[in-house]
């Protein structure tokens, strides 16, 4: 059964400011998710013939038992806080916890397709290891792969209330891996011990699970790609508006390139029932640019506006040499 490891503190402490997550506590946490997770997914496309997909959804766990082995999790998450009760991070996550004591789990998954899945080997350098297990170190495939150095990650965390995530992927070779981490810091419980930072949530052994017979039977994956679950996700109403906008502005304005091309669609599912409420497609691009982008000009205090790029590569015609037609914009293709 898969359960919680916990292990004493022995080296050195983390205190309650989590060096990873600094690069994005001055952004819009759900922002960050969204440009880390979609050029996660890009870098490990499968079929380039076909859009890669993206799917942020939000929904509840079912299972008792797999609640119930998680719920561990939320006393350490209030012991963070007696141990450092100045912080307003683990201030915030022990009210969230605390108003939905009776609730079942809320998550946020950020799911995709047409990828590659995460590739496991032990002891050896690869794509599951390098998200899960690592601080500081990005495994990736193709000198074109972007991200942020392997502390992307910390994007993920953020947007959790026990900065707590499940991962569950399945390779192109139909190879199954699955596994939680949290990323707390030093902490005392009531036995008087003081606990590491983070630990892994397996069957015990800190492996990933790699049998399906023995990953939670609502979390194995069914298709090639990853499902990353982002645990105690807040689920307020207001905020998930706000999300919808976010999101799509962050694709329109760091992915429209790769939408217009047709490399990469996103949808946004609030009930996780299947029926996306935001599709962001080659086909509703230009819709969604004119509706969240209906002005040419920039706001340099908060974006750049992708409106006038669209424009230009959307109206550019083949540059002809002998044409003596003037065209606002031209394009070429090298030899």
């Amino acid at each position: 059964m898969t359960k919680w490891k916990f292990e004493e503190q022995t080296g050195q402490e983390q205190g309650p400011n989590n060096a990873t997550a600094e690069h994005f506590k001055s952004r819009d946490a759900f922002s960050s998710l969204v440009r880390e997770s979609i050029q996660n997914s890009l870098d490990a496309f499968l079929d380039p013939l076909k859009p890669v997909q993206v799917k942020y959804a939000f929904g509840h766990l079912d299972g008792e038992d797999l609640s119930n082995s998680i719920r561990e999790i939320e006393a350490h998450v209030r012991a963070c806080f007696d141990s450092y009760p100045e912080s307003s991070t683990y201030k915030r996550m022990v009210e969230h916890l605390n108003q939905h004591t009776m609730d079942p789990i809320f998550y946020l998954r950020v799911s995709d397709y047409n990828t590659k899945g995460m590739d496991y080997t032990p002891d050896k350098k690869c794509g599951f290891h390098s998200f899960l297990q690592s601080i500081g170190d990005s495994h990736k495939d193709g000198e074109g792969a972007g991200g942020s150095y392997g502390f992307g990650k910390a994007a993920y965390y953020e947007l959790s209330n026990a900065r707590t995530i499940l991962v569950s992927t399945k390779t192109d070779q139909n190879k199954v891996a699955f596994q939680g981490c949290y990323m707390l810091c030093t902490h005392k419980m009531d036995d008087g011990k003081k606990y590491c930072s983070s630990g892994f949530y397996d069957l015990g052994d800190k492996q990933p699970i790699q049998d399906e017979n023995f990953i939670p039977e609502e979390l194995r994956r069914s298709a090639c790609g990853s499902d990353i679950y982002l645990l105690y996700a807040d689920n307020d109403p207001n905020n998930l508006s706000q999300y919808q906008e976010t999101l799509i502005k962050s694709v329109l304005i760091n992915f429209w390139m790769a939408v217009y091309e047709n490399k990469l669609e996103v949808t946004l599912d609030w009930e996780d029932d299947g029926e996306p409420e935001v599709v962001i497609s080659k086909k509703t691009l230009e819709n969604l640019m004119l509706d969240h982008f209906p002005s040419m000009a920039d706001d340099h205090s908060t974006y750049t506006n992708p409106r006038p790029y669209y424009e230009a590569v959307k109206n550019a015609v083949a540059f002809d040499p002998e044409s003596e037609e003037k065209h606002d914009c031209v394009y070429f293709e090298e030899q």
